[in-house]
């Protein structure tokens, strides 16, 4: 289905003549940890809770505004770089397709890849990057200055 581009939103063309609003899926610079003082203050700051194919350390900022997510593979897990790419890959995939359910408001997010993610689908990642973070505490979407109002 070929796509319309008007203004920073992505319309589906169809051949009725009717458009219908897309959700958007980004992940831009200000939504990742960058730098190696923040991965570090998200890995002193918390404690790490693993899964099946990824363990994720979550920091909670109440005062501030954003959720970031960093990605790590390790070489002593992954020796190839290909395989260490197509790792972080498919960690980011699963954040940017569930990024909108969780509420920007002050945390951070360090997540680790694992042997087995190699066998994992792009779902399945999601699924339990979802799950994890839940039980973070991350807050779901309708956070207000650091509160979750949606529970």
């Amino acid at each position: 289905m070929p796509l319309r581009v008007e203004k920073d939103s992505v319309y589906p063309a169809t051949d009725a003549g009717v458009e219908l609003p897309r959700r958007r899926f980004f992940f831009p610079k200000r939504a990742r940890l960058r730098l190696q003082s923040d991965f570090d203050r998200v890995f002193n700051g918390s404690k790490g809770i693993a899964g099946r194919c990824i363990v994720v350390w979550v920091r909670i900022y109440p005062e501030s505004v954003g959720g970031r997510l960093g990605a790590v593979a390790s070489k002593r897990t992954f020796h190839d770089a290909v395989d260490r790419n197509r790792a972080k890959r498919l960690v980011r995939e699963a954040f940017r397709s569930i990024r909108h359910e969780f509420a920007s408001c002050g945390w951070d997010a360090v997540v680790v890849a694992r042997a087995r993610i190699s066998r994992a689908s792009s779902r399945d990642v999601a699924e339990e990057l979802r799950a994890i973070m839940i039980r973070c505490g991350v807050p779901e979407s309708g956070c207000e200055k650091g509160r979750n109002i949606s529970r």
